[in-house]
């Protein structure tokens, strides 16, 4: 009996082919894509760059223009300020003294305000408010009375004030009791108390000397007094 010898069949492994996987192929293509914009971008914003230098450098290089300013002219304001009050005054000018100044025309030569008290005293005119005097006198009113001293007694202006304070001092009548004093222009000198004062303008020498007696009943006359005052010179 022959013994079969069996061989055995060689068993063949199948071989086994590894893919890649899809994604990393996406991924290298995302990946390239992403580069290509950005050197894109890139060049983009250097031509931009390049290109803003250059017109920089042509800026700087021309010269700049001036610009023709038109001047506005804007409208002038009346500055009530700046008005003079005393324009439309009338001017009291005396030329046998030499001396003048303005006042409004509604005060009329009434009334009456006594004088200095030393020096030979010439009495000339009163400026007085009419509407302001007490009826039957002749005060109290918004007014002054104007005088010229033409010996004044002493060797100087100053002595002759002196003299006068110390008169007001001791006069009977006490409406300049505690009496101010105060510096005027042109050299002048006042004693004034609320209601009343007397104003001295000297001459250039000292020798003579304007003098105004004033008196007032309302207040608001004292800034109308005053603007009479600014105007007051004499006239050589």
């Amino acid at each position: 009996m022959q013994e079969n010898n069996l061989v055995p069949t060689p068993v063949v492994t199948p071989t086994v082919v590894v893919e890649q996987p899809k994604q990393s192929n996406f991924l290298v293509i995302l990946l390239s894509i992403l580069l290509i914009i950005s050197v894109v971008i890139s060049g983009f914003f250097a031509f931009q760059t390049q290109k803003l230098v250059k017109e920089l450098t042509m800026l700087r290089s021309e010269p700049i223009p001036l610009a023709t300013i038109e001047p506005t002219v804007e409208p002038v304001a009346t500055d009530s300020s700046t008005v003079d009050p005393t324009a439309n005054w009338k001017t009291y000018t005396n030329t046998q003294y030499n001396f003048s100044f303005k006042y409004p025309s509604y005060l009329e030569d009434k009334g009456g305000i006594s004088g200095p008290y030393t020096g030979t005293n010439i009495s000339i005119r009163s400026f007085s408010d009419p509407k302001t005097m007490a009826e039957g006198t002749d005060m109290p009113f918004d007014g002054y009375a104007l005088y010229y001293v033409s010996d004044i007694k002493a060797l100087n202006f100053e002595t002759y004030i002196q003299n006068e304070k110390s008169a007001m001092d001791n006069a009977e009548y006490a409406a300049m009791t505690g009496a101010k004093r105060i510096s005027l222009q042109n050299s002048g000198v006042a004693f004034v108390t609320d209601m009343r004062g007397y104003y001295y303008f000297p001459s250039s020498d000292g020798k003579k000397v304007v003098v105004f007696g004033y008196i007032q009943q309302n207040q608001s006359f004292r800034s109308v007094f005053d603007q009479i005052l600014s105007t007051f010179k004499f006239t050589n």
